[in-house]
């Protein structure tokens, strides 16, 4: 698999331990998905001319830096045939930076990079760095709100090829289960006790909708996952309003609080907490995703 840079990842920050996590992330999925960084010229030494000298600079980024040089492999040569680009998606929304403080527009060396990453025949993947305005949109009510990824994937379509999708991932889960790229990578995994079952056709359906005055995720059932309403989302659980008939007579309540993803407070996927006076309804007996 390889592994495309967004050049977001080195804007400006005000946090530079921001940046030496984003870079971590970038290591791990590296180092764990065997995703090889190759450099392709279309981008990668103007990354590295505007921004990447400059983050040099900072004695703390110095060792994160020389860490994701360690991991680049030089571009294979250039393919001899030729071919021209019929249609592409999302690039304009994710690489015009133009629009962001610091930023320049990569549009253009971002198609050209991944066209021709993907004429390796390999998967390749964008390693993401999410900003609001730019891939993020929250729709909230009250302090319940819910992260729209956005564009989650882009589209290349060259003539004489089928049109190839691209995954922006920023979160090495997304590496295991494809659907959280456009679903909140904190949902609990298929084999929990509850698990958060994806549509079958997770990239077409409506992902969301208001549900008990609260933005929430819809699930293959038409349940509904919300965030808790905490300031700043915290809380790690997820508010869960069961519409599904059979799984109502299966659990006995509604709504139920289930641990978030990699929550430590909690194993993942298990009633949270009940109120004490809701306790004697509950029966616990959880749920099953069906095979996509």
């Amino acid at each position: 698999m390889i592994g495309i840079l967004d050049p977001a990842l080195f804007l400006p920050r005000s946090n530079e331990k921001e940046l030496q996590d984003d870079i971590e992330f970038v290591l791990r999925a590296c180092r764990e998905y065997s995703i090889r960084l190759i450099a392709f010229p279309e981008y990668w030494n103007r990354l590295w001319d505007e921004w990447g000298r400059r983050l040099q600079e900072s004695k703390a980024n110095q060792p994160f830096l020389v860490q994701l040089q360690e991991c680049k492999q030089d571009a294979p040569p250039k393919p001899s045939q030729s071919f021209s680009i019929r249609k592409v998606e999302g690039f304009k929304e994710l690489f015009d930076l133009s629009r962001v403080p610091g930023g320049t527009n990569w549009q253009e060396a971002m198609i050209r990079a991944v066209v021709r990453a993907l004429l390796t025949g390999e998967e390749v993947v964008i390693l993401t760095r999410r900003l609001e305005t730019r891939n993020i949109h929250k729709h909230s009510v009250g302090e319940s709100a819910l992260h729209e990824m956005k564009p989650w994937a882009l589209s290349v379509q060259m003539d004489g090829h089928e049109s190839k999708e691209v995954l922006c991932v920023y979160h090495v889960r997304n590496l295991e289960e494809d659907w959280t790229t456009r679903f909140d990578w904190r949902l609990p995994g298929t084999e929990t006790k509850y698990p958060f079952c994806p549509p079958n056709k997770w990239r077409e359906v409506d992902a969301f909708r208001t549900c008990e005055s609260k933005i929430a995720w819809l699930d293959r059932f038409g349940n509904c996952w919300a965030r808790p309403n905490i300031s700043g989302g915290k809380g790690g659980h997820w508010d869960v309003y069961i519409r599904n008939i059979t799984q109502q007579e299966m659990v006995g309540l509604s709504p139920i609080n289930v641990a978030e993803y990699d929550f430590k407070e909690s194993s993942s996927g298990v009633i949270d907490h009940t109120p004490a006076k809701k306790q004697s309804r509950i029966r616990d007996a959880g749920w099953h995703c069906p095979k996509r």
